[in-house]
């Protein structure tokens, strides 16, 4: 089964429980039998106290809705490795989680700019 776009093939029972999530651009799926997963390092919860004004930026700032949406594959590719469902060497997912932390630093210097503005 196709997880997604470019996604390969998982011998894990996957489904796409909400189709219309990819409109949020955070599909949530499930493994068959199971509950929706928790994906960890979300952004909601590694800028917990400004979760209200990501989701403002998200909608109505272009840059920082595509630089949300980096950090999210990243983070959901890392997660798929780390929890088994696609194989990788070390040296995959340690360069996926350098990114990661890049796109991290650069949302919160963003979210900062944002608040001293405000």
């Amino acid at each position: 089964m196709r997880v997604g776009p470019g996604s390969r093939e998982s011998s894990y029972p996957v489904k796409l429980v909400d189709p219309a999530a990819h409109r949020l651009k955070q599909p949530v799926f499930e493994l068959s039998g199971s509950s929706a997963m928790h994906i960890p390092h979300e952004l909601q919860d590694e800028f917990s106290s400004q979760a209200g004004l990501i989701e403002r930026l998200r909608s109505s700032n272009y840059d920082f809705g595509r630089l949300a949406a980096r950090y999210e594959e990243v983070n959901r590719n890392i997660h798929r490795i780390e929890s088994e469902a696609e194989p990788a060497e070390d040296a995959v997912i340690e360069a996926f989680k350098k990114h990661r932390l890049q796109l991290k630093d650069e949302i919160a210097s963003f979210l900062a700019r944002v608040e001293r503005r405000m």
